[in-house]
């Protein structure tokens, strides 16, 4: 096999930043991940869902902060992990989403071939199924769950969220 052809195949492979959230290891494909970010001071914002921790202003840009432990399972994070939140790139009707997830820590990047991603399974999962876009299997015999951004983080609902505090910011 020449090297046009190895390149060839693993020009297939993803990438995915995998990070503890609860006691469960996640991914999400690294094209979605703009930036990690020590947490940083944050606006509350009132009448939002629990998990929505806040909005912080980075650059000029507001951005809404999901709190993954509270929409996974609705309790706060691990207060002995040092968390991060993880700036990633959604696409939603209106156009492209910038969003925080507030995280109990970034592991590493993981290189996977799509062949190794399992489907969700249909029941037995730690979160919502309709969350997971598939299961891989790590070197340590466990399961990485690769999370399905635009369940998780329901776009259109916090899009319309973003469109109305942006514009009470700049009223």
């Amino acid at each position: 096999m020449n090297e046009i052809q190895t390149n060839l195949e693993n020009s297939e492979d993803r990438q995915f930043l995998v990070f503890s959230a609860g006691q469960e290891t996640f991914g999400i494909d690294l094209l979605h991940v703009r930036e990690i970010l020590e947490p940083r001071n944050m606006s509350a914002v009132p009448l939002t869902p629990q998990f929505v921790r806040g909005i912080l202003n980075l650059r000029g840009e507001v951005i809404p902060v999901i709190d993954l432990s509270q929409r996974f399972w609705n309790r706060p994070p691990d207060s002995r992990r040092r968390p991060v939140i993880i700036i990633i790139e959604e696409q939603s009707e209106s156009g492209p989403v910038a969003l925080g997830l507030y995280v109990e820590g970034v592991n590493e990047v993981l290189t996977i071939h799509p062949s190794k991603i399992e489907a969700a399974p249909s029941f037995g999962a730690s979160v919502r199924t309709d969350f997971i876009e598939g299961l891989a299997p790590t070197i340590e015999g466990h399961f990485l769950i690769i999370l399905k951004l635009a369940s998780v983080l329901d776009l259109n609902e916090l899009s319309e969220w973003m469109v109305k505090e942006t514009e009470n910011a700049s009223a």
